[in-house]
C-alpha cells in the first residue's frame, strides 16, 4: 500500500505579515493630544459647516453667462494665443471662481470636511504603535 504525503498550504496570518498593529496604553500627554485633535476636528468640521451654510444663503445665486459672448470670446482666445492659452485661462478663470459667491461655500465646506478628516485619523493613529515583533523561535 503507498502512502502519500499530504501538505496542507496555509495562508500565512496578518500577524505573519507583519501587517497587524497591536494596540498600545498611551501615555497622559499622548491622551491629551488625541483628545484635542479629535477637539480640533469637530470644531473644524461644524465651524466650517456653520460658515459654508451662512455664505451659501447670503450669496444670490450665480448669474447665467451670456452663451454667446461666451463662445466668441473663446474663439478669440484661441485665435490669438492658442488652445494652450484658452486652457490656461479656463483654469485661472475656474480657479479665481472658487473664492466668489456660492462656490466659495462649497470650498469652505470641502476644506473643513478635509482638515477634519486629517485630525481625526492623526488622532485614531496615535493609537496604535509600531508592527508587533515576533518572537524568535
Amino acid at each position: 500500500m503507498e502512502r502519500h504525503l499530504v501538505v496542507e498550504a496555509r495562508m500565512p496570518s496578518k500577524h505573519q505579515w507583519g501587517m497587524r498593529r497591536a494596540k498600545q496604553r498611551l501615555s497622559g500627554s499622548d491622551l491629551r493630544l488625541q483628545e484635542r485633535l479629535r477637539r480640533v476636528g469637530l470644531c473644524l468640521l461644524l465651524g466650517g459647516m456653520l460658515a459654508a451654510a451662512a455664505v451659501f444663503s447670503v450669496t444670490p445665486p450665480d448669474d447665467a453667462e451670456d452663451q454667446i459672448e461666451t463662445k466668441k470670446y473663446d474663439y478669440q482666445m484661441e485665435v490669438i494665443g492658442g488652445k494652450t492659452n484658452l486652457f490656461a485661462t479656463e483654469v485661472t478663470t475656474w480657479i479665481v471662481g472658487l473664492w466668489h459667491g456660492r462656490q466659495l461655500a462649497r470650498t469652505i465646506l470641502v476644506l473643513s470636511v478635509t482638515a477634519s478628516i486629517g485630525c481625526f485619523y492623526v488622532a485614531h493613529r496615535l493609537h496604535f504603535g509600531p508592527p508587533a515583533k515576533e518572537a524568535e523561535t
